[in-house]
């Protein structure tokens, strides 16, 4: 006997179900996109801040920064957007931007090259200096520029002195700055077009 047509679709669709279940099949949302390793541990082992305002919880973000430690080293992550000609972190008293220490993450040709430097207001603006500011207290554990913009991990001394101001991240009471941007001059970054984030916690949070 067949059957008809709105009986077939009732018992095919009742069979596919009852057969995911069974198989343990997963049946993804259409729109569905794996989060990237990068926001695994935000919020928990890691502090994690990126722009636009609340990308993180939505794995969305186009610029990102982590700060963590590893294997007992003080790490941090940074991620840019695709046009970007550098991304950095900085390490923050107040969460406001002037006497904090920076790491820039600066691409140079196909390299990315590390540079730690000090924000200063001068002239009613804000700009960040290298000069007199000791380039040992980081390392660049990994670092590619590609078209899909930069990445890098920089390694920081556990305690550093940058402009007389002791940077302790045994204390971990630093806010965690980003900001990105299109431009650079030969010995430093220039305004942050492409996007900022400050953290709403000290490092110690989650530490």
């Amino acid at each position: 006997m067949l059957l008809p047509y709105w009986m077939l679709a009732i018992f095919n669709t009742t069979m596919f179900r009852d057969m995911s279940y069974s198989v343990g099949l997963r049946i993804s949302k259409p729109n569905e996109v794996e989060a990237s390793p990068m926001y695994q541990g935000c919020g928990d082992t890691k502090i994690c801040i990126g722009y636009p305002s609340g990308c993180v919880k939505k794995n969305s973000c186009k610029s990102f920064a982590a700060s963590y430690q590893k294997d007992g080293k003080y790490l941090f992550e940074m991620h840019s957007a695709p046009n970007a000609a550098y991304i950095a972190t900085a390490l923050s008293f107040d969460r406001k931007m002037g006497d904090d220490s920076a790491m820039e993450c600066v691409k140079e040709g196909s390299d990315v090259k590390v540079y730690s430097s000090y924000t200063i207001r001068q002239s009613g603006t804000y700009d960040a200096i290298r000069y007199g500011i000791p380039q040992d207290i980081i390392r660049l554990q990994s670092g590619k520029s590609d078209e899909n913009g930069i990445s890098c991990v920089i390694e920081r001394d556990e305690s550093s002195v940058v402009d007389g101001k002791t940077f302790d991240l045994k204390s971990g009471r630093f806010y965690l700055l980003m900001a990105t941007g299109s431009k650079v001059k030969t010995d430093r970054v220039q305004i942050h077009n492409l996007g900022h984030a400050i953290s709403q916690k000290t490092l110690n949070a989650y530490v």
